[in-house]
């Protein structure tokens, strides 16, 4: 297993870990890897230069996902950012 294997599968391993900052840190770099997002990019749906709006949705790893609803669990709306 070369390198980008290595940090895949210890990302992917601390998505169940119990230590919420580190939970937090593997979603996020999964988010990064796997969906090519970019710190700081917050829009999701926005308009293209041809005013065509684009909507970005995709599947996640079921560990992932869940990762995210135990995260965003229990926060108030303006943690959410909504």
């Amino acid at each position: 297993m070369g390198h980008i294997g290595s940090i895949r599968a210890k990302y992917l391993n601390d998505v169940a870990a119990r230590d919420v900052l580190k939970k937090q840190l593997a979603v996020a770099i999964y988010l990064i890897d796997r969906l090519a997002f970019r710190a700081g990019y917050e829009k999701i749906v926005f308009s293209g230069e041809d005013s065509t709006c684009f909507q970005y949705t995709t599947d996640v790893d079921v560990s992932v996902g869940k990762a995210i609803r135990q995260l965003h669990c229990g926060k108030s709306k303006t943690d959410k950012g909504i």
